[in-house]
């Protein structure tokens, strides 16, 4: 039998990031004034928690830009997101908070039993609001997120270029298996 101090432990360390998510995005619109901006770090344009949080702010804002600094963070997954012209009176904006406090609060106090029966992508599939609600945001929103996320992209894979250990004498093992 597990010490339930290492077991409380490692679930607290595994949603750790999302509380500190959707504290902070709940925190922020109820408190930002009607046309305000919102500037929200994220991690990886391509991530599906990412994209969810991007296609909310679009419902309920006049502007959504996705911001990676040319210097700092560029090699990282890092971005920003800044909205502008923040509507958080907005019924898709009210709607965002309640299900940004539910995943707070699954992420703090758990599923019970169901948590060890579930696996990490079951989890973000209810938090998520199941697969109809993904095919629904990629087909509504995909492409659009995709162009929104092309610049972000470019700055990391140019950084990515330049790193200083993709610059070698030769191509070593590692870049030949890979065929660079």
């Amino acid at each position: 039998m597990a010490d339930w101090r290492v077991d409380s432990f490692i679930d607290r360390e595994s949603g750790e990031a999302t509380r500190l998510v959707t504290s902070q995005l709940v925190l922020g619109l109820q408190r930002i004034r009607s046309g305000g901006t919102m500037v929200v770090l994220l991690h990886r344009a391509d991530a599906w928690a990412s994209v969810l949080v991007i296609s909310m702010f679009v419902a309920f804002v006049d502007k959504v830009e996705l911001v990676k600094p040319k210097m700092a963070h560029r090699k990282r997954s890092t971005f920003y997101l800044v909205a502008k012209g923040v509507s958080p009176e907005h019924e898709a904006a009210i709607e965002a908070v309640s299900r940004w406090k539910e995943q707070w609060s699954l992420s703090t106090f758990g599923l019970g039993d169901v948590k060890n029966v579930l696996g990490g992508a079951e989890l973000e599939m209810i938090w998520s609001g199941g697969e109809e609600k993904i095919r629904e945001v990629l087909c509504e929103f995909g492409p659009e997120s995709v162009r929104m996320a092309e610049p972000v992209f470019a700055i990391q894979t140019e950084a990515l270029r330049r790193a200083p250990w993709m610059k070698t004498a030769g191509k070593s093992e590692a870049r030949q298996s890979i065929g660079w």
